[in-house]
């Protein structure tokens, strides 16, 4: 008996250990292709251009292009599958699409986020939010705030009586507030520079990023402060 538990043992063993090699293999074939999440753990990335000069803009986790297309100021790439982990994520903007802007980022597995291109050419920011897609209550939308004008120090965003976010600074976003449902004239203030949105409609159930973007106090349409509003889910 002890005989045959040794020997089975060993079996085992040897089995176990050609399973385990051939998944290694299997996951290793699988990262070959930047492409392919099948069997990985992965995260959902969007994309939002807030760079009234940078040019189009596209961008890239650890050297792979996660946009399919380049990305024109105000717009955003919807979700896209990275690799989870501590990667760095880079944008390259203009007709050259040369390197704009660099940082380190954690993704987590099955967690969305945003990243912005922020800020004016020669002083680029990238700026990751996480992204709770968690609903609403019924009858409500979901509503968050991020800073990304370079100059918009101390923004507040309101819409109409209910305030949304205060005192946000540049690269700073706010909490979600869950909000009723239905049209509202969304203010924007920072310092003496006012901007009023009178067609934002929330509708119940989505859950919304507004952010400033441009540059507070230059009146040219297309560099001025404006908010940009981005529908998550």
């Amino acid at each position: 008996m002890k005989v045959f538990t040794s020997t089975f043992s060993k079996q085992a063993l040897t089995r176990a250990g050609a399973v385990l090699l051939a998944f290694t293999m299997l996951v290793s074939c699988k990262k070959d292709d930047p492409y392919d999440f099948d069997g990985t753990y992965y995260a959902q990335v969007n994309f939002i251009n807030a760079s009234s000069d940078a040019g189009s803009a596209s961008l890239f986790i650890d050297d792979v292009q996660r946009t399919p297309n380049a990305v024109a100021y105000g717009n955003a790439s919807g979700y896209n599958k990275c690799y989870a982990g501590q990667q760095t994520a880079t944008v390259q903007a203009g007709n050259n699409q040369t390197v704009v802007a660099t940082s380190s980022v954690q993704l987590d597995a099955n967690t969305n986020y945003t990243i912005f291109l922020a800020g004016q050419s020669g002083a680029l920011s990238l700026i990751q939010v996480t992204d709770d897609m968690t609903a609403p209550s019924t009858g409500n939308a979901k509503v968050r705030f991020v800073n990304a004008s370079s100059n918009a120090s101390g923004a507040s965003l309101t819409f109409g009586s209910t305030i949304i976010a205060s005192n946000v600074n540049y690269t700073s976003g706010s909490a979600y507030s869950e909000i009723k449902a239905g049209s509202y004239a969304a203010v924007l203030v920072s310092g003496s520079t006012k901007v009023t949105n009178t067609a934002i409609t929330l509708e119940s159930g989505k859950i919304y990023t507004l952010y400033a973007k441009g540059v507070a106090g230059n009146t040219s349409s297309a560099n001025a402060l404006t908010i940009g509003i981005f529908q998550n889910k």
